[in-house]
């Protein structure tokens, strides 16, 4: 839960341990050492069974340029941690930075007319204009549509999927556009 990921997360500040440390004490040394809740030492149980498991999961996250951001991470964004049922985990492809910052939603439905992309091209041009950042969805028609325009103008872009990050694949169309800098993909599924 995320109370047990808060408590988690202030135990280790205090003690300067990584969560990997944990994992070589045993659930007595756990209990003894912090004063975690069952429901935490139940789960670092549960978890040091799995954890070459998790550590390949985690590889092939990073492997993959997927990063995940925990709610107690710096870059996580402010307004999304203070909202209650916020994903405890965001999994970012690019700069999990960008998620924090002020901008404009571009909406459009999934596919749009020609007029309707000429407008979306021009609303994202002018927007880039002012530097403003550029959060829309990632539809394989317009998301794309509006994500291209914003590199190609010059300020940055995310979107939240909806599906887990390790199922994503980027539209064709946008990947010579796709700069990590400039670019985040962030899901709250693995």
């Amino acid at each position: 839960t995320k109370t047990d990921l808060e408590t988690l997360y202030s135990a280790l500040r205090q003690s300067g341990l990584s969560v990997g440390d944990l994992f070589y004490l045993s659930k007595t040394e756990l209990a003894a050492e912090f004063t975690f809740p069952q429901t935490l030492l139940d789960a670092f149980g549960n978890a040091s069974s799995q954890y070459e498991e998790i550590q390949e999961r985690y590889s092939e996250m990073l492997s993959n340029g997927i990063v995940p951001l925990f709610f107690f991470d710096q870059a996580y964004p402010e307004k999304l941690r203070r909202i209650a049922g916020a994903p405890s985990i965001l999994y970012c492809i690019g700069n999990p930075a960008l998620l924090s910052s002020g901008g404009v939603a571009v909406m459009a439905p999934a596919e749009i007319s020609l007029k309707g992309e000429s407008i979306a091209r021009r609303c994202v041009q002018m927007l880039a204009a002012h530097r403003i950042h550029i959060a829309a969805g990632l539809t394989r028609h317009s998301g794309t549509i509006i994500h291209a325009a914003a590199i190609q103008h010059g300020t940055t872009t995310s979107a939240i999927i909806p599906c887990g990050i390790l199922q994503f694949t980027l539209a064709e169309r946008l990947r010579p556009f796709f700069d990590p800098e400039r670019f985040c993909i962030a899901s709250p599924f693995p």
